[in-house]
């Protein structure tokens, strides 16, 4: 049996992503100084993306490692059947294939939680 334990949302506008990811378009990061209180196992287990152009779709990454894509990025709630996991020192993205000249900033909002039942949560503290 899990026992969840929320560690609130985060919430994160686009920039012009000038790197080789996503070059020319919008992008959205949360890095370890913005997910903060990551235990050893934390999840994000609830997404809204909104703001970007109709249409614009995301690729969710895990550091370099593809998650999942969203379909739809001008408003959009993801509340998945399997939370995605992340660790101390990961970045979560979201790579927009809208131009980041459209005009249209999206932005993403994020809520955390870990499982207060995982042995390496409770060693840490959790």
């Amino acid at each position: 049996m899990s026992t969840y334990i929320p560690l609130g949302a985060r919430y994160a506008q686009a920039f012009a992503d000038t790197g080789t990811q996503n070059n020319g378009n919008w992008t959205v990061s949360f890095d370890p100084s913005v997910l903060t209180n990551l235990l050893p196992q934390s999840q994000v287990y609830h997404i809204v993306v909104q703001g970007a152009t109709v249409g614009t779709t995301a690729k969710v990454f895990i550091d370099n490692f593809q998650w999942d894509v969203v379909p739809e990025c001008s408003i959009n709630s993801w509340d998945p059947n399997e939370p995605l996991p992340l660790k101390p020192g990961q970045t979560l993205y979201f790579y927009f294939s809208s131009l980041d000249t459209d005009g249209k900033k999206p932005n993403v909002t994020i809520w955390l939680r870990y499982d207060r039942d995982v042995p390496a949560n409770l060693n840490a503290g959790g």
